[in-house]
């Protein structure tokens, strides 16, 4: 067998690959966390070595973020649309699927060949890496697609419309309005509002945080030692490269963890000091957990709760390995807060309440573009209830004087500011200090969102 045959071949045994791992994908009912299945779903390939597992990995993130712009390409098509019709045909498919969920139905029924191409389309758009499945083995998109694609390519040279930018982006239409509203409530200017948009497609780096700032040196040079390279923002460390960092002495002993830009400012938002007492009330897998605890400096005492029991080992397993140890955990169920021992009972509660709502997740959306399929507006109802009720009940748990922090990783305004707005006109005691969004635009991160709230008595 010849070399180019051979090369050929593993073109060829790619493309069936990613195909077979998509369509596995959506056979889901209801899709699930898109990076969390992909993970388990290439256990059943033990074949594949790392190479091939970061090769399917970009294939596949690509098509889940740009299989709506693939929909919209099928149903355009089907109507023969061209550059001249083009405004209409996103009229008329913002009506039949601009919403999340008409827009994962829509999705499902597309042949793999098809979302495949157009993430391949798209890649190479974004990125100067080569896209890891060769288009020969792909195919050749249809003739009115491939049209339709150009057509909207040179419409983002000039000035296209909001619906235009979110099609682009494989993003469902319906998000134009809570959008506008993102972009009104937070002064974005229209070039903030693109570089948001543009970044959609495209997965942000690796961001690091010292636990102890003395190593900083230490942490940096360790990580360039890799092969990685590595920018520093005060305690936070951008990473690029390909090289993992798990098996790193510096992350084995505690000094980093891994957590995003975006994160760490709701951490620093909650200003603890040494000595004080804080309730971490949602704490999760820990992140900011560990991010509170190296705040306190092991005096005064943290407190993490949540609903889910399980992941408060995990909590005591990464504030241990970083070396703090003034960490106590207790489940939540969101209720009546939960019995505290007597150093909370003796100084009249807490100085400082995080509150890490459960939310939409709109703002990982660079990380997880799977989230975009599975908001609507009876779920983010439920959201926004719980999200009040748990404010609501951490509140009782802040000293006269101490603080409250309310935090998500959404940009929706409904889950945010809306939340925020209602908790105040219910609870005049508390007095709102700043709130705001975090990270992407204006870094490249995630979005979260924090608001800080003071108890007067």
């Amino acid at each position: 067998m010849s070399q180019s045959q051979s090369h050929r071949g593993r073109a060829v045994s790619r493309y069936r690959y990613a195909s077979e791992l998509w369509r596995q994908y959506m056979a889901h009912e209801s899709l699930p966390q898109f990076d969390r299945w992909l993970a388990a779903a290439l256990k059943q390939y033990p074949q594949f070595g790392r190479r091939d597992r970061r090769a399917y990995s970009e294939i596949l993130f690509a098509a889940v973020r740009f299989a709506y712009l693939a929909a919209f390409l099928d149903a355009a098509g089907r109507q023969a649309a061209d550059e001249a019709a083009l405004d209409a045909a996103v009229e008329e498919f913002s009506r039949t699927c601009g919403s999340p969920a008409a827009a994962a139905e829509a999705i499902r029924r597309l042949p793999a060949e098809l979302v495949l191409q157009v993430a391949g389309y798209r890649y190479t758009r974004e990125t100067s890496g080569e896209w890891p499945l060769p288009a020969a083995a792909a195919g050749e998109l249809g003739h009115r697609s491939e049209r339709l694609l150009e057509a909207l390519e040179r419409r983002q040279a000039g000035t296209p419309s909001l619906a235009v930018r979110l099609l682009w982006q494989g993003i469902p239409l319906d998000f134009a309005g809570p959008l506008a509203g993102r972009a009104g409530r937070s002064g974005w200017t229209a070039a903030q509002l693109d570089a948001f948009l543009a970044a959609q497609a495209r997965k942000p780096p690796l961001w690091l945080r010292l636990n102890h700032p003395e190593r900083r040196e230490e942490v940096v040079q360790e990580l360039e030692a890799h092969g990685l390279e590595v920018e520093a923002s005060g305690l936070a460390l951008r990473v690029t490269g390909e090289r993992g960092i798990y098996e790193l002495p510096a992350y084995r002993s505690g000094a980093f963890e891994i957590q995003d830009w975006a994160s760490q400012q709701i951490g620093g938002a909650v200003e603890a000091r040494p000595g004080e007492l804080v309730w971490d009330a949602c704490a999760g897998g820990g992140g900011k957990s560990v991010q509170l605890a190296a705040a306190l400096a092991n005096r005064g005492a943290l407190y993490a709760s949540d609903i889910r029991t399980y992941k408060l080992s995990e909590v005591r397993r990464r504030t241990a390995r970083a070396g703090f140890h003034n960490v106590r955990t207790l489940g939540w169920e969101g209720g009546e807060p939960p019995a505290f021992s007597r150093e909370v009972e003796s100084r009249r509660g807490f100085h400082w309440v995080l509150v890490d709502a459960p939310c939409s997740s709109t703002g990982t959306w660079r990380r997880n573009p799977d989230a975009r399929f599975r908001v609507s507006e009876a779920g983010l109802q439920e959201l926004t209830t719980l999200q009040l009720r748990l404010l609501a009940n951490a509140a009782k748990a802040v000293r006269a004087g101490g603080r409250l922090v309310y935090s998500t990783c959404s940009w929706l305004v409904e889950e945010n500011e809306a939340v925020v707005e209602r908790f105040l006109a219910d609870h005049q005691h508390f007095r709102l200090q700043r709130m705001g969004l975090h990270g992407c635009p204006q870094v490249d991160a995630d979005i979260m969102f924090s608001a800080v709230l003071l108890r007067r008595s």
